[in-house]
């Protein structure tokens, strides 16, 4: 395979890339394109990343502008955010182990303090829910939280819609095919 196939990264790969590693290829690209006109496809894909990284750094620069609020928002919602996919992973621990103990007890990597320390970090989390609400700042934060939840079960339910309903099927079935193995 020639070399400029292979640097040549799909689709999804641009969209997993940041904005340097987009700027570095694309001025690898033009360097190595001298002679020849960029595919369609690259300039398509080369305008989607400037867009991408335009909308990233505007988003910034916006929340720069507004006063110290901004930070206490911003900070406060990741906060909750990361105490929601936490929380998640415990309780998918917590229900895998009560599903199936055969695996747990054949697995290497065992947790400390297994499902009880599940239960005290989930009162952390708990405990920093209800320490958030104490401050009238970060409890506007926290009632903000629900918005972006709204918009992301939007945006995941406009991308099922697009998606046919072909590849849903086969996900299923991969999935299906998964557990039972298991």
């Amino acid at each position: 395979m020639p070399n400029a196939q292979r640097s040549r990264p799909g689709r999804h790969a641009f969209e997993r890339m940041s904005c340097t590693e987009m700027s570095a290829r694309a001025s690898r690209a033009q360097l190595l394109s001298c002679s020849r006109p960029a595919p369609a496809d690259d300039v398509i894909h080369a305008v989607q990343g400037l867009v991408r990284c335009c909308g990233r750094m505007s988003t910034r620069v916006a929340l720069s502008r507004l006063p110290d609020r901004a930070f206490t928002l911003v900070t406060t919602i990741s906060a909750v955010l990361f105490i929601f996919v936490w929380s998640m992973i415990l309780i998918s621990y917590i229900v895998c182990r009560r599903r199936r103990p055969h695996l747990h007890e054949a697995s290497r990597l065992k947790m400390p303090g297994g499902v009880a320390m599940c239960y005290v970090v989930l009162a952390f989390f708990g405990f920093l829910i209800w320490a958030l609400t104490q401050k009238e700042d970060t409890l506007r934060a926290l009632l903000v939280t629900p918005v972006w939840f709204a918009a992301l079960g939007i945006a995941w339910a406009a991308l099922c819609r697009r998606r046919p309903r072909q590849d849903r099927q086969t996900v299923s079935r991969h999935h299906s095919d998964r557990t039972q193995r298991s």
